[in-house]
């Protein structure tokens, strides 16, 4: 089909659809299925490929786009022009009446948009904290040379810092210490647990414990203040057949001692194989959340989710962990999220990744 023709048949398309000629009686059923079907793709409330954010009309098909409001023809061809150029009419071979179909539904899809921050196995994210200006990142290497502790600038900038002395084995999780900015604690999958300051770039270690329970495959280590004191909430993985299970106490950072543990178990819907329950942890407000993945191998694939599962608290010199069923607030297929981030809730949260020999990613969620 031509360029003239293409714009007359669209031109008597529009027009139709403006009510300003009759269709022909022959068309009504073959046409009129399809721009039913164009019209049902979006589904009520939501936007469809051709209006704004603000629920305008598109300008090239809106009431004010009418030919006879606006006249002239070569202004209609303008907007003819903008229509065709937007739908890429003339570069598909689909019917007329068709081509909204995958706009509307690309409208409805949610477009992660995931930022690399690491190449091949070393280069994944292993845990995650807020720091003052963007996060810190853990990565669970095991070989001299490799790192082990990096700054995530805001722009998503990676800085590795150096490890003094000999480098720890597996680092699974960091947490923030709250109310000291630059404090941290990480720790690794068996449970050796490192005090760090970080200033600038250098990095320093400051103290060093073991967590008193749970020291085996643990996935997350998070803190919180509760009643003037700082509680751990950290976790092991699970597995497809026994939940995760989360552990809680007080914690005297200044001694690497914690007073008595609470312990629940957490199994969430999906992902449903190779499925970590917990593959990292936060709180905000009191509130849990945790993400689960799915790990086929090193080259994938991966699937994760973030769940909120309960509440954390305190009553006198023990930590209260009131949980219920899980509640999904957000999937990530094709990711194995082992980090995540949340400052309070009002930002979004930074979840990352540990893809195996696919490296790490990064991407924002509003789930906090």
């Amino acid at each position: 089909m031509g360029r003239e023709e293409a714009f007359q048949v669209l031109e008597r398309r529009h027009r139709r659809n403006r009510g300003l000629v009759p269709a022909p009686a022959v068309t009504v059923r073959r046409m009129g299925r399809r721009a039913r079907g164009a019209r049902g793709s979006a589904a009520p409330g939501q936007e469809s490929a051709g209006c704004g954010r603000s629920g305008r009309e598109h300008p090239a098909f809106g009431r004010d786009a009418s030919p006879r409001r606006r006249g002239g023809s070569a202004r209609r061809r303008t907007l003819l022009t903008a229509a065709l150029a937007t739908s890429a009419l003339l570069a598909s071979a689909l019917p007329w009446a068709t081509t909204a179909l995958p706009q509307a539904a690309a409208a409805q899809q949610r477009t992660d948009e995931w930022i690399r921050v690491g190449t091949g196995s070393t280069g994944g994210v292993s845990g995650l904290a807020p720091a003052s200006t963007g996060w810190v990142i853990a990565h669970d290497n095991k070989a001299a040379g490799q790192g082990r502790i990096a700054l995530l600038s805001p722009a998503y900038a990676v800085t590795e810092l150096t490890w003094p002395g000999t480098a720890p084995t597996d680092l699974e999780s960091v947490g923030a210490v709250p109310g000291k900015p630059g404090r941290y604690v990480t720790c690794t999958s068996a449970g050796a647990c490192y005090a760090l300051t970080v200033k600038g770039t250098a990095l320093k270690v400051t103290g060093h414990f073991s967590l008193p329970a749970g020291g085996h495959q643990n996935e997350a280590f998070t803190m919180t203040q509760a009643g003037g004191a700082t509680v751990a909430l950290w976790a092991d993985r699970g597995t497809e057949t026994s939940p995760a299970t989360l552990y809680a106490a007080i914690l005297h950072l200044a001694k690497g001692t914690f007073g008595a543990v609470t312990t629940a178990r957490v199994a969430v819907p999906w992902p449903t194989t190779h499925v970590r329950p917990v593959s990292d942890a936060a709180i905000v407000d009191g509130r849990i959340l945790v993400t689960s993945a799915a790990d086929n191998g090193d080259n994938g694939p991966f699937d994760s989710a973030a769940y909120e599962v309960g509440t954390i608290g305190r009553k006198g010199a023990r930590v209260t962990l009131t949980l219920h069923a899980p509640t999904e607030l957000e999937r990530f297929a094709g990711h194995k999220v082992e980090g995540i981030a949340c400052t309070d809730d009002r930002t979004p949260a930074l979840l990352g990744t540990d893809d195996e020999k696919l490296g790490g990613f990064v991407t924002q969620a509003a789930i906090c």
